[in-house]
């Protein structure tokens, strides 16, 4: 449930949120928000129900070019639960998932989004819930971390940059490492332009049977790597952009999915 927001920093979209596993109860149609704002809310266990089960309160938002968002979420007593959609919120359809991420007080995690209208779910994924904060905030300049998570969706195109603060990988390899949800037998088309840079596409979980693991590598300046992936089953694999020669300290990369 939302408390009353400030109506300079949020406005009512009048859509409903048709969740048909809680049609009696608080699920209000997704409320709009903006960039560079926090808004407060109260997760009730009859607010809206998101496809992965937790329940929480729905928002909006609209980008209208290539935006890397950050999105963190701050719980008070209960473990939140926080998922980014894109496509449209209604009926019995589950929109696609982008990402998710769960924790107790404050959690964070990185979207790099084409253009769009994408829907965040912010609640719980336990039987109680309470007041939590959510902030929307974008960033184009912090390095990959394991303890804040990046995610992207079909279509993106991103701009990146290696540095010796981004992610280890192989011994002596840097990385960025970008979350992909897929559907079983979903195909998808990677391509990068790079400059003696690399990248894998494997199973978050971290199998790298010849079923699931596919990598493409341009080892020359200024080489398009490029190739298709089929996902053997629904599940999140991750996209590895990696070097081992950064002896510039830095390196540039541009990442197409499609």
């Amino acid at each position: 449930m939302r408390r009353p927001l400030l109506p300079l920093v949020l406005a009512c979209l009048v859509v409903a949120c048709e969740d048909p596993a809680s049609p009696s109860g608080s699920c209000l149609g997704p409320q709009v928000f903006k960039p560079d704002t926090t808004v407060s809310g109260v997760a009730f266990t009859d607010d809206c129900t998101a496809p992965d089960g937790f329940f929480g309160d729905v928002y909006q938002f609209t980008v209208a070019a290539q935006t890397d968002v950050l999105l963190t979420m701050t719980s008070t007593g209960f473990d939140g639960a926080l998922a980014l959609f894109s496509g449209i919120f209604t009926g019995g359809t589950a929109p696609r998932l982008i990402g998710k991420q769960f924790g107790r007080g404050a959690f964070s995690f990185k979207a790099f989004l084409p253009a769009g209208t994408y829907f965040v779910v912010a609640g719980s994924d336990e039987a109680a819930g309470g007041d939590y904060t959510l902030t929307s905030a974008p960033t184009t300049t912090t390095p990959c971390t394991e303890s804040i998570p990046w995610f992207t969706t079909r279509g993106a195109d991103i701009t990146g940059l290696l540095t010796t603060a981004d992610c280890v990988g192989a011994p002596g390899a840097y990385q960025d490492i970008f979350g992909l949800e897929m559907q079983s037998g979903e195909q998808i088309a990677v391509s990068a332009e790079l400059n003696k840079v690399g990248f894998v596409l494997w199973r978050r979980d971290g199998s790298a049977s010849a079923a699931n693991l596919n990598q493409f590598s341009a080892l020359t300046p200024n080489v398009t790597a490029q190739g298709t992936f089929t996902a053997p089953d629904q599940a999140r694999f991750n996209v590895h952009v990696n070097s081992d020669n950064l002896a510039g300290g830095t390196l540039a990369y541009t990442l197409h999915i499609r």
